[in-house]
């Protein structure tokens, strides 16, 4: 073979198996963990925070179009659970474990509907917890079923036994701070921003996929991405509607479209032939 092809067929490292990959994903969890213990200071939940731009009361019920909005969780979530418990066939025997971590999923995603609810009818600190503890719930579900797919379903199943009640003491150790008068949402951060930088660069590390094909991640990312954006800008859109809905009741309904794609991408899978 000439020196030409050996480079043409030069492979980098694989890390498709499970050591490997934990190698991996646990070396790029210690370098976040490093930048948010030594490079960032404590970060306070701000209380302006809580002063959203529609504050209309509609129905008997306050706040009531970031209220509304949260229907769009429910939807998502309950389709989600509906569809796993009426087709049977989408998964085989040996994919117990992912389609378990897509239950949790889904549950997660229900959930949230009730606690954004509840945080958005008085929102405060304390009921920011309910609010963020099924997300992060679900994003924690998520991250594994997918890594479960595309390394093997042990890997899965150990990163969401790690990652799960993390992510769970990350919310406690906030809110605990905030009782302290010194919050920190340094943890609660990367708790998010982990799970996303990986699953931006799982589909090139991790090619192989059924369950998870790139193009459902991409969308997902991109449609979180989005509803980031009008949550920052949220006065901003409620005055470009015409008032008619804000930034903050439109995250909540993008973010529930991004929720929804999991069930095509599981579809997807389904129709993938039998290894």
């Amino acid at each position: 073979m000439s020196s030409l092809s050996k480079v043409k067929h030069l492979k980098l490292t694989d890390w498709s198996t499970p050591i490997q990959a934990t190698g991996l994903l646990g070396g790029l969890f210690m370098g976040c963990l490093v930048v948010v213990v030594f490079g960032l200071e404590p970060i306070a939940q701000p209380l302006d925070y809580h002063r959203f731009a529609d504050a209309r009361a509609c129905f008997g019920l306050a706040n009531c179009g970031d209220v509304y909005s949260n229907f769009g969780f429910a939807l998502a979530g309950l389709y989600g659970l509906w569809v796993l418990a009426r087709d049977r066939a989408l998964f085989g025997p040996e994919q117990k474990a992912i389609k378990a971590l897509f239950w949790l999923f889904f549950i997660a995603v229900t959930a949230v509907s009730i606690g954004s609810t509840y945080y958005h009818l008085d929102p405060d600190n304390g009921r920011l917890f309910w609010d963020r503890l099924p997300i992060t719930m679900a994003f924690l579900a998520l991250f594994p079923a997918i890594l479960a797919d595309r390394i093997n379903s042990r890997s899965g199943v150990y990163i969401a036994a790690v990652a799960i009640p993390a992510g769970i003491a990350a919310l406690v150790y906030w809110i605990w701070t905030e009782t302290l008068g010194a919050g920190d949402l340094r943890f609660y951060g990367l708790v998010q921003a982990y799970p996303l930088l990986c699953l931006m660069i799982v589909p090139w590390v991790f090619p192989t996929a059924r369950y998870s094909q790139s193009k459902y991640i991409y969308s997902m990312v991109g449609l979180y991405g989005v509803a980031k954006l009008l949550e920052v800008f949220d006065e901003r859109v409620l005055m470009l509607t015409g008032e008619l809905i804000s930034g903050h009741s439109l995250k909540h309904l993008v973010a529930a479209v991004a929720c929804l794609v999991v069930v095509p991408m599981i579809r997807a899978g389904a129709r993938l032939p039998q290894a």
